[in-house]
């Protein structure tokens, strides 16, 4: 399918976008953006942006980008004052879904 630039418009995906066809060969992309891309937005896992073809009035393209937190334990130190401390390291990622 070609797909002519100048009428792809650029969006951010909100609890009110009402969302246009979209298919691509894999059904888990497809079952996303109807399924969970709004779910994810609301507990503020994910934020989705639309390639809309005003065009052919569907969604050409998405992405989501993803926040995770992952927090390490690392074994308690002994402090000067004698006393053990836990102590975490913090990591975090952020994932892209295309």
């Amino acid at each position: 399918m070609e797909v002519n630039i100048k009428d792809l418009e650029f969006i951010q995906l909100s609890v009110n976008t009402a969302l246009m066809p979209f298919h691509c060969v894999d059904d888990d992309l497809n079952n996303f953006l109807v399924e969970d891309a709004k779910n994810y937005l609301n507990d503020m896992m994910a934020v989705t942006y639309l390639f809309v073809d005003n065009g052919r009035q569907q969604i050409a393209a998405y992405f989501s980008l993803l926040n995770d937190k992952v927090s390490l334990y690392i074994e308690p130190i002994l402090l000067e004052s004698g006393e053990d401390s836990p102590t975490y390291r913090e990591v975090m990622r952020t994932g892209v879904a295309v």
